[in-house]
C-alpha cells in the first residue's frame, strides 16, 4: 500500500540513482584504467586492479537494476483507490464489530446465521397462527387426558384419606375433591381445590378455611399416606400432632412411621406417642442463655426423654416403665 501511495516518489529517486551509476560507472572505468597501468608496471598491485574491475561491474549492475525497477513501477490510480475504499471498510468493521479481523469474521458468521433464522421465521410468518392453534389444540388435548387420570382417582385418594382420618380421630370426616376449568398451564387446565368437614352433618368448605390447625395437618398426613409418592424425598411436619393426643397420637405416630418407609420424614412433636415410634429421636433444647441445642437420645437417654415427655419427671419408675412400653409398642408395630 505504501508503495502504490509513493510511486512517483519512488520513480524520481531510482531515476536520479540511475544517473548517478552513469556518472559512476565513468569515473570508475577512468581509476580501472589507472590501475592497470600502474600493474602492469608493478604486478604487486595486480589485486587493485581487480578490485576496481569488480567495482566498474557492480555499478553497472545497480544501474540496470535501478532502471528496471522505475521502468516496473505501474502507476494505477483507480488500484489505489480501491485499496484506500477497502481499508477504510476493514476499519469501520473493526469499529463497530470487533477488535481484530477474525471477532469481524466471526461476528458476520453469527449475523449470516441469525439472518437465515430470522428469514425462516418471515417464511413461516404466514403459517403462525396456524401453528398457534395447532399447539393450542395439543394442550388441551393433553389437559383432557390429564383431567380424566385425576378424575379417576380422586374417589380412590378420598377413601384412602378417609381411611386415614378414621385412625386419626376424624371418623366422621367427609372430603371432596373438586376439578374446575382454568386456563392451560403447565399443570393442566385444572383448579383442584380440597373442600373439608369435620362431620358429616356439616356442609363441607374448602379447606383452607374451614380446617383447624390439628384438622388441616391430619389432612396432610392423609393425603401424603393416601398418594405415597415416592419421588418425594423428604417430608417435614411442625408439630402435625396439634390438638390430638392418646389413642389417636398412637394412630399418628403409627402413620408417620408407615409415611417413612418410602420418604425420609421430619417431624416436631410434643407428644412421646409420636415419639417413640420416630427411628431416630432428637432433642431441642435451649440454654439459660437462650442459644439452641440438639442432641440425639438412645437407648436408657430415650427412655428418660419419653419419661419426661410423658409425665414431666424423668426419674419416676412408673413413667420409665410406660416409657419402655410405649418403646416396645412402637417397635412392634413397624
Amino acid at each position: 500500500m505504501s508503495r502504490l501511495r509513493n510511486v512517483e516518489e519512488i520513480r524520481e529517486h531510482l531515476a536520479e540513482t540511475v544517473q548517478l551509476t552513469e556518472g559512476l560507472s565513468e569515473t570508475a572505468g577512468e581509476l580501472v584504467s589507472r590501475l592497470r597501468k600502474a600493474s602492469g608496471l608493478d604486478p604487486s598491485l595486480g589485486e587493485l586492479a581487480g578490485t576496481a574491475d569488480g567495482l566498474v561491474e557492480a555499478v553497472s549492475d545497480l544501474g540496470r537494476r535501478s532502471r528496471s525497477s522505475a521502468e516496473s513501477l505501474d502507476v494505477d490510480p483507480s488500484r489505489l483507490e480501491e485499496l484506500e475504499d477497502r481499508l477504510t471498510a476493514i476499519g469501520d468493521l473493526k469499529r463497530k464489530y470487533g477488535r481484530t479481523l477474525d471477532e469481524v469474521i466471526a461476528y458476520g458468521e453469527e449475523a449470516a446465521r441469525r439472518a437465515d433464522e430470522l428469514e425462516r421465521l418471515v417464511a413461516d410468518a404466514d403459517r403462525i397462527d396456524e401453528l398457534i392453534g395447532s399447539a393450542w389444540a395439543e394442550v388441551r388435548e393433553r389437559a383432557a387426558d390429564l383431567r380424566k387420570v385425576r378424575l379417576a382417582a380422586v374417589q380412590t385418594i378420598v377413601t384412602r384419606m378417609l381411611e386415614h382420618l378414621a385412625d386419626l380421630g376424624l371418623a366422621t370426616a367427609r372430603v371432596e375433591i373438586d376439578l374446575s376449568d382454568v386456563e392451560p398451564g403447565p399443570s393442566g387446565a385444572d383448579r383442584v381445590v380440597m373442600r373439608f368437614a369435620s362431620d358429616a352433618r356439616l356442609d363441607t368448605g374448602d379447606v383452607a378455611t374451614v380446617a383447624s390447625g390439628g384438622e388441616l395437618s391430619r389432612l396432610v398426613l392423609a393425603l401424603r399416606l393416601a398418594t405415597r409418592s415416592h419421588t418425594t424425598n423428604t417430608l417435614v411436619f411442625d408439630e402435625v400432632d396439634s390438638g390430638i393426643g392418646g389413642k389417636t397420637a398412637l394412630a399418628m405416630g403409627a402413620k408417620l412411621a408407615e409415611l417413612a418407609t418410602a420418604s425420609q420424614v421430619l417431624c416436631v412433636t410434643h407428644l412421646p406417642q409420636v415419639a417413640a415410634h420416630a427411628d431416630t429421636h432428637y432433642v431441642v433444647e435451649r440454654s439459660v442463655e437462650g442459644a439452641g441445642s440438639v442432641r440425639a437420645v438412645a437407648g436408657d437417654a430415650r427412655v428418660e426423654e419419653i419419661t419426661r415427655m410423658l409425665a414431666g419427671l424423668p426419674e419416676s419408675e412408673a413413667g420409665r416403665t410406660a416409657a419402655a412400653e410405649l418403646l416396645a409398642g412402637a417397635r412392634q408395630g413397624s
